[in-house]
């Protein structure tokens, strides 16, 4: 069988999830604190995937959140129920929150777990979510616990009138004496349902989904409430509230910020007394001059390097593309894991940070005349992939054999192309193909080897 893999990046618009039962618990250990995670299913991150940690499935945006803060020296602990409401929570709040004894509590609700989908009575579900949710911000805040939110999310199923009751009801929580999460402006499509390709299913977001949300978290938030801070600007007579910058030509920036990690947009509030006019502040995108755009294309010929049994294809081709070549020979007995290519080259010939690894096996490499390569590839039937050095050799297995892409920009879609070809009188063989990403897992049947 022989694999060929295009890479097509396609932009994507902006994104929710389904639950799990369980109580961990974080002791007070940790040095800065701990936070708790209280919600339903999405806050549990049941469709993001991943191994459960502390309650959280590890891709959702509470475990990103676990991730993110143990460098930092908070603990996480999710004390999310599938299918909770406020009424729910409110129930099992001495049982299940008072025993964890955290500092901070993060809330995780939406109107969707309230039942707002389809209601007789919308604004009654909507008086019943604010009710609930002030009387779990006072339960919060009465135990010595600093209370925070997450706005309502998406759903799939929202009416255009659902959709209002939304928006209604997330301007009411902002004018509360809180820190919220815009969750809604992550992953909103602009009907109140989940951006494509960001959710797993009408109610939960994928993977990618929970990542967008994730970011919407102010990442110094938790350290700020501990220390103390709020959102008041300091008096412009407080010895500590300003900074004097001298005019300097020679200084281009003499404040600067880079930050470490992928930011999303917040709000960010200063006040400037000056005496000349020009730039005050600006924010600059310095792109990696290596990373995808739209409609680049990544070609990878798996095969051989020997003459009788396969050849590298030139790069560029003769339509002017270039390959990468992962070519082993035809007298090794695999192609073992923790091989592959780094830097994959793009087909205009620029280099990219994309890598190619084995993560299981494949067998020896072959094709050739006499092996079963395709010798005169149709450019009307493969396009670009019609070039001979490319079809006539390939990776073959008896069993399963993987590979992984690394360094793709996790904000994107990619388009996967596979060729895989050997004449083989009288056989008919099948091969299944199968991507696995954070939008889901997607398989189709190929015929490789006889008439298709």
């Amino acid at each position: 069988m022989k694999k060929r893999v295009c890479l097509l990046r396609t932009l994507c618009r902006s994104v929710i999830l389904s639950a799990c039962l369980s109580i961990p618990v974080v002791g007070n250990s940790a040095t800065n604190g701990v936070v708790a995670v209280l919600g339903a299913s999405v806050a549990k991150g049941s469709d993001a995937g991943g191994t459960i940690v502390n309650g959280s499935y590890a891709l959702g945006y509470a475990g990103l959140l676990t991730t993110h803060l143990e460098p930092q020296e908070w603990g996480v602990t999710n004390l999310s129920v599938s299918g909770d409401a406020t009424s729910d929570i409110l129930a099992r709040f001495d049982t299940d929150v008072l025993p964890a004894d955290p500092d901070q509590v993060l809330l995780g609700l939406s109107l969707s777990d309230e039942g707002l989908v389809g209601a007789s009575d919308p604004a009654a579900v909507f008086e019943s979510y604010r009710s609930g949710l002030t009387n779990i911000i006072g339960r919060v805040r009465a135990n010595g616990m600093y209370a925070m939110t997450g706005l309502c999310f998406p759903h799939n199923d929202y009416s255009t009138s659902e959709y209002e009751y939304l928006k209604d009801m997330n301007l009411l929580i902002n004018t509360y004496d809180l820190p919220c999460a815009n969750f809604l402006g992550a992953v909103d499509d602009g009907e109140g349902h989940w951006v494509q390709g960001y959710n797993g299913d009408a109610e939960h977001p994928n993977a990618l989904g929970h990542e967008e949300m994730f970011y919407t978290i102010v990442p110094s938030l938790f350290d700020a409430i501990r220390l103390g801070k709020t959102g008041t600007l300091p008096p412009l007579a407080d010895e500590e509230g300003y900074a004097i910058i001298s005019r300097d030509p020679a200084v281009h920036d003499p404040i600067r910020f880079t930050p470490e990690d992928t930011v999303h947009s917040f709000t960010t509030a200063f006040r400037v007394r000056s005496s000349y006019t020009g730039t005050v502040a600006s924010v600059l995108h310095e792109e990696d001059p290596d990373s995808l755009h739209a409609l680049d294309r990544i070609f990878v010929d798996f095969g051989s390097d020997n003459s009788d049994r396969g050849h590298t294809t030139p790069s560029p081709d003769l339509n002017g593309n270039h390959w990468n070549n992962f070519s082993y020979s035809y007298s090794v007995s695999s192609v073992p894991v923790g091989t592959g290519l780094t830097d994959l080259v793009k087909t205009s010939g620029a280099s990219s940070a994309v890598d190619l690894e084995v993560t299981a096996a494949f067998s020896h490499p072959n094709g050739g005349t006499s092996y079963g390569g395709l010798m005169a590839p149709d450019p009307a039937l493969l396009g670009d992939f019609a070039v001979t050095n490319a079809t006539e050799d390939y990776f073959c297995t008896g069993g399963t054999a993987k590979y992984k892409i690394k360094g793709l920009d996790k904000q994107f879609y990619y388009t996967l192309r596979f060729f895989g070809t050997r004449v083989l009188e009288g056989a008919t063989r099948t091969t299944r193909y199968t991507a696995s990403a954070g939008n889901g897992t997607f398989t189709t049947n190929m015929v490789t080897t006889g008439t298709d």
